[in-house]
């Protein structure tokens, strides 16, 4: 997990999910690691920022109290979010070059980061991608996606569909084209992406997107505008 190397590192950073602070003695407690040893992977957290120390004790830096929620031996799906970006009847395509999907045709694409909202994440993947600027017209579908292989789950993700208006022109190139709507199933294409193009371009949903306030113990719910 991110520089969390080792399995006591991991173990150590596990106490912070159900104590602010601690001090030496209780993590030693708490992880049973001798006392050398916690001594010099609690230095190798304060060296990388994971972990602060304040007087006698420890607590997770603000960087790292960001992957809380992302602890875990299980890896978890991937929200990414899918664009289609609609002008004149005809769909921007994006050609993958990497795996998963290698040399499949799909939509713009990718994950959502930490800060952002649906439309943020939205307007810099398309610019990203294609140089277009570009707005948000609807979010049409979200599913649940799982890539299976050898009798096990490989990939799962969250797939966020949303309808894009392009604000400006750009030119093809050989990994980003336009393609007619009708005519996109004889591509080789991703086929979660050609069902959402052919089933969920008119199907708008709304999703709600909203902030928990933290400060100190009290938490308060602020919606998204």
């Amino acid at each position: 997990m991110y520089q969390l190397n080792s399995s006591k590192k991991k173990e150590i950073f596990k106490q912070f999910l159900f104590n602010k602070k601690l001090r030496f003695n209780e993590i030693e407690k708490l992880t049973r690691i001798k006392s050398n040893e916690l001594a010099y992977f609690l230095q190798k957290l304060t060296d990388n920022k994971t972990l602060i120390k304040d007087n006698e004790f420890y607590k997770l830096s603000e960087d790292y109290e960001k992957f809380i929620p992302f602890f875990s031996e299980q890896l978890s799906p991937l929200p990414v979010l899918l664009i289609a970006c609609i002008k004149d009847n005809k769909i921007l395509m994006h050609k993958r070059t990497k795996r998963p999907y290698e040399n499949h045709w799909g939509l713009i694409g990718g994950r959502i980061y930490l800060n952002e909202t649906i439309s943020s994440a939205a307007k810099r993947m398309l610019k990203e991608k294609t140089y277009l600027d570009g707005e948000v017209i609807s979010i049409n579908s979200v599913v649940h996606e799982q890539v299976r292989g050898d009798n096990e789950i490989k990939h799962a993700y969250f797939l966020f569909f949303v309808i894009m208006n392009p604000l400006n022109q750009i030119k093809e190139k050989q990994n980003i084209k336009w393609f007619d709507i009708k005519e996109i199933d004889k591509l080789k294409i991703i086929p979660s992406d050609l069902w959402l193009i052919k089933n969920k371009l008119n199907s708008k949903i709304e999703l709600t997107e909203e902030f928990i306030i933290e400060n100190n113990d009290s938490l308060k719910m602020q919606i998204s505008e």
